[in-house]
C-alpha cells in the first residue's frame, strides 16, 4: 500500500473543510420556524421533509443557547426558491 504524506496545514485545512457549514444569518432553527409560522412539530417536520425531497431545503449548523445557558449546536434551515416552470 502506498504511503501518503500530508503536511499539518493541509490536514488542518481538510478537516476545516469537512466540518459543518456555518449558517447564514437568515437561517432559522425548527423552534424558530415553529414560532414564526405557528406550526406544531409534526406539521413543520412534514413541510421540511417535502422541501428536502424537492431539493429546496438547505441544512446548516448553528449555535443557540438553551434554557440552562449552555450553547448547543442545532440545525438551521434556509429554503431555496421554487423553480419557475418554463
Amino acid at each position: 500500500m502506498a504511503r501518503v504524506t500530508v503536511s499539518e496545514s493541509e490536514l488542518l485545512a481538510a478537516l476545516a473543510d469537512a466540518g459543518p457549514k456555518p449558517a447564514p444569518p437568515h437561517a432559522l432553527t425548527a423552534a424558530e420556524l415553529r414560532e414564526k409560522l405557528g406550526l406544531n412539530s409534526t406539521a413543520l417536520k412534514k413541510r421540511l421533509s417535502r422541501l428536502k425531497a424537492e431539493g429546496r431545503l438547505e441544512i446548516w449548523q448553528t449555535a443557540r443557547e438553551d434554557v440552562t445557558g449552555r450553547v448547543q449546536g442545532v440545525p438551521a434551515y434556509t429554503i431555496k426558491p421554487a423553480k419557475r416552470p418554463r
